[in-house]
């Protein structure tokens, strides 16, 4: 007993069929032109894996490109802080510099005059009390280590006979 295994694949009227002229999920005769779903649906799933790989491909592209731009920026602008970190760095120990020079200049300027061995400590009331008993200026420096400016404001100012003679 030869059975067919659809009763669709006997051959009507006549016709002669072929195993590849029946569908094998559902057991129609098929068409020549006719391809089965099953077909059908293995090439869209490739076409569609085809597509999504071409898609995939373009953004790591675009992905890859806009990374390298924003490396290429980066790469930039740190060179730029690095140029003004530098110049700020030239400036600072300019500053530095300055301020030193500022500080021994301000030192030197406010140390105490020293005064000669031998001068009193009290040199200025000294001094005040020889002007007024008529000492002249060259005395004053001996005596009380005045310099000549110093040792002429004390004459004028306490000077035994006030504006005259000096």
């Amino acid at each position: 007993m030869d059975h067919a295994p659809f009763p669709s694949s006997k051959p009507r009227g006549g016709n002669p069929t072929r195993a590849r002229d029946v569908n094998s999920l559902t057991g129609a005769l098929v068409h020549m032109t006719e391809i089965p779903p099953v077909d059908l649906l293995l090439a869209g799933c490739g076409t569609l894996m085809v597509f999504a790989f071409a898609l995939a491909a373009l953004t790591f592209d675009g992905w890859r490109r806009a990374t390298r731009r924003q490396s290429q920026h980066i790469f930039t602008h740190s060179e730029n802080l690095a140029q003004q970190l530098s110049q700020l760095d030239a400036r600072v120990n300019a500053t530095a510099t300055a301020i030193r020079r500022l500080d021994e200049r301000i030192e030197r300027t406010a140390a105490p005059a020293v005064q000669p061995k031998g001068a009193p400590a009290g040199g200025y009331q000294f001094a005040i009390r020889l002007a007024r008993s008529g000492a002249s200026s060259e005395d004053l420096m001996a005596n009380c280590g005045l310099s000549l400016g110093e040792a002429d404001l004390v004459r004028r100012l306490h000077g035994a006979v006030h504006g005259v003679g000096v």
